[in-house]
């Protein structure tokens, strides 16, 4: 194991079992050799190791790529490291590792910059009853959750994905995520999981053939340092600005995934500081900065948009950069705000290297006095880890004779220079002051547009509530008039109620007691809703039903006559008759109904019965006359 030239562990025989161990604990960079195929026979069995190892792992081959490989010897020899001609495996294995660190050699890809997350049952589903049937619907809803949770982490990071579901009648049966984001890109943001229903599987999606690509640590060993601004979202801002505060490039993009964030990153260079407008820093921009083992900046107190405003627009005002949206000014203001607050410290280091005459170096000792170290012991250490010490500064030349004339025109020229210097400055002043205007212009007429806004949204409320009025009124008027229109109704009916019953009380119509069924059970019913007592007149309105019970029930009441609208039974007027209650038909009179309750005029009554009584009176006369006629032919028939 080594970190740079130095070497931190040693072992003379390791199996792999125990290389796969060594880089966990050591969350190794790289695992170098000099022929990739001494650790497995096939590119099957390195793709085997490749998933044993951390994402952030690499195989790499120092002596170059398959094909085109050297000798180690020779390599080890270009890059200054002494290797006899018969090295020992550990002294060869202690070279590959250091030149591995310095960048040297080739990476062997297995994998796509894509990542595949596959959440699954982990038991398998026989055939039950109800309880099966529950322990299904329990692990689909599993899935389900954790499929929801996973896409919520994946849109957090800012990952763009597909997700692709088997759907089940209880939830999900199982689904597949395919992250467009290289394995380390997640780690901390989804992990494998395998418990007693489900199980969650997260790996690097396989090329179809290996490919080789340089070992990425070449390209960063000689790559400038950077300062990082950092809006994560849906659209994501970034400000990258070089080691003396210059812009090197403000954009946003959509969707970005943290794979594409950190190529666009390593195109302008090695990212220092990765700054945020926030306290504290969100969890998206700490992972960034990890993964590149940055610096992460943040403000001691929350960041006002209108002081974003005023620094984005001063940094983009003096190097005439074009900001386009909100996210851009907030990641150009967080990393102006970084730069600003780093710049005493890279002007100390400066000062400090150019006496000692060592100016190459500000950038590695600036970057190590960031981390945390003294800026003595950074001096140190970067000097000795390349190998020269600081070297005073040159003597300064020895003077020459200069004319007058000479001294005149250089004096002259600072004074042109000086006035042009005035000049920008007081274009800058004007500028300055026009831009102030024109932001209090800008204000004053968000202000007023604000308030016409309010203005008109009130005007479209009162409209709104007015229409909403007006509606409700014409509703109510409506239904006034119904209203109206049935109490005038009410009204009328009650008059007539009035009229019979003022005829009523001064005998010129009378009441019937309707009964609706010529039964028992009618009976008892009419006796309780109308009343039915000594002297009343029923109307049966349907008088077939009943029989000599029900007549008798009738009589009991002591009524003085019955109205039927319908044919009665025999048994039934014989009770009647023997009672001598009469029995009228209701086509005998003129009935009127108000209020369900019926009237007949009280002289056609009286009329009516009489003429029953009449009739009922001739029928008894005939029917005794007829007795004795049979009793006298009985008689004469007995005695003859």
């Amino acid at each position: 194991m080594a970190r740079g030239q130095e070497i931190v562990e040693k072992e003379h025989s390791a199996s792999l079992y125990r290389v796969v161990r060594l880089a966990h604990r050591y969350r190794a960079k790289a695992v170098a050799t000099d022929n990739f195929f001494e650790l497995g026979r096939s590119f099957s069995a390195l793709k085997k190791l490749l998933r044993k190892l951390p994402p952030e792992t690499k195989l790499v081959q120092v002596t170059g790529a398959p094909g085109e490989a050297r000798t180690l010897e020779e390599v080890a020899q270009e890059n200054g490291l002494p290797l006899g001609s018969k090295p020992s495996p550990l002294d060869a294995a202690a070279v590959c590792a250091i030149l591995a660190a310095k960048g040297i050699g080739y990476e062997l890809s297995a994998f796509e910059d894509k990542t595949e997350i596959i959440v699954s049952r982990a038991v398998s589903l026989s055939h039950g009853g109800w309880s099966q049937s529950r322990y299904r619907r329990n692990i689909h809803a599993l899935i389900s959750r954790a499929t929801k949770r996973i896409e919520k982490a994946l849109s957090a990071a800012g990952l763009s994905y597909e997700l692709m579901c088997e759907k089940s009648d209880f939830g999900l049966e199982r689904s597949r995520f395919v992250v467009d984001a290289p394995r380390s890109a997640l780690s901390g943001v989804v992990k494998p999981y395998k418990g007693s229903l489900i199980r969650i599987q997260v790996k690097p999606l396989i090329r179809a053939k290996p490919e080789y690509a340089a070992n990425a640590d070449a390209a960063r060993v000689s790559k400038k340092l950077i300062f990082v601004g950092i809006d994560p979202g849906t659209t994501c801002g970034v400000a990258i600005l070089s080691m003396r505060g210059e812009p090197l490039y403000v954009g946003s993009r959509r969707g970005i995934s943290r794979a594409e964030l950190t190529e666009l990153l390593l195109s302008f260079g090695e990212p220092l500081v990765v700054a945020s407008d926030v306290s504290p820093p969100p969890d998206y921009v700490e992972k960034l900065a990890k993964s590149f083992g940055a610096v992460v900046y943040s403000p001691t107190r929350l960041l006002e948009a209108t002081e974003k405003q005023e620094i984005a627009s001063e940094y983009a005002l003096k190097y005439c950069v074009e900001v386009s949206d909100s996210h851009q000014r907030d990641a150009l203001a967080a990393v102006v705000k970084a730069f600003k607050s780093y710049e005493p410290k890279l002007k100390q280091v400066e000062a400090r290297l150019r006496e000692m005459g060592a100016e190459a170096l500000t950038e590695r000792v600036f970057a190590e006095v960031i981390r945390g170290k003294p800026l003595h012991r950074a001096v140190e250490d970067v000097a000795e880890s390349v190998g020269k010490k600081p070297t005073p500064p040159p003597a300064p030349p020895s003077k020459a004779p200069v004319d007058k004339q000479t001294i005149h025109r250089l004096v002259e020229k600072i004074k042109e220079y000086k006035r042009e210097i005035e000049e920008l400055k007081e274009e800058n002043r004007r500028l300055r002051e026009e831009l102030r205007s024109r932001d209090r212009w800008i204000a004053r007429l968000k202000n007023a547009l604000e308030a016409r806004q309010a203005e008109e949204l009130a005007r479209i409320r009162g409209e709104r509530e007015f229409e909403m009025l007006r509606s409700k009124v014409n509703r109510l008027r409506r239904r006034l008039e119904q209203l109206e229109s049935m109490l005038d109704e009410y009204k009328e009916r009650i008059e007539i109620m009035r009229k019979y019953r003022q005829l009523e009380s001064v005998g010129r119509v009378i009441a019937l007691k309707p009964i609706q069924s010529f039964t028992k059970e009618g009976l008892e019913e009419a006796f309780q809703l109308v009343g039915v007592k000594q002297g009343d007149v029923v109307l049966l309105e349907d008088a077939s039903g009943g029989g000599a019970s029900a007549a008798k029930l009738l009589v009991s009441k002591r009524i003085r006559a019955v109205v039927a609208s319908t044919r009665m039974s025999h048994h039934a007027e014989e009770v009647f008759r023997k009672h001598r209650i009469p029995i009228l038909q209701a086509s005998e009179l003129s009935i009127e109904w108000v209020e369900d309750i019926p009237f007949v005029s009280a002289e056609d009554l009286e009329k009516a019965i009489a003429r029953r009584r009449e009739v009922n009176e001739v029928g008894d006369e005939l029917e005794k006359v007829l007795r004795e006629y049979r009793s006298e032919r009985m008689n004469a028939l007995t005695q003859g």
